[in-house]
């Protein structure tokens, strides 16, 4: 996230002239701290433990200029079995769902 983080930074006004929407693939939790403006924060995902600052900024700016969010969680997608991947893989040509099983 950091490379958006430093363009919102640099160019806000090219931002939200020419992005509509931002997709982000991490979460965000609860932040009731006195010093939170938002009322949120990133969550310990992967993507926002890479870089906790830049992750604060991506949101927080897009709280603060009213500009959309997919944010997709961890929690969003369920547990499933290692067993069933394997199978799934086992009956595919696919080379990607053969590697990642």
């Amino acid at each position: 996230m950091r490379d958006l983080a430093d363009l919102m930074a640099t160019h806000p006004d090219l931002v939200l002239s020419r992005v509509t929407l931002v997709g982000i693939q991490a979460g965000l939790e609860a932040d009731n701290s006195p010093s939170s403006t938002t009322g949120w924060k990133p969550d310990t995902s992967v993507n926002n433990e890479f870089d906790r600052e830049a992750a604060s900024a991506v949101f927080n700016f897009c709280f603060h200029n009213g500009l959309p969010m997919h944010v997709v969680s961890r929690h969003a997608v369920p547990l499933l079995p290692m067993q069933l991947a394997k199978s799934f893989a086992e009956r595919t040509t696919c080379p990607v769902m053969r590697y990642l099983a």
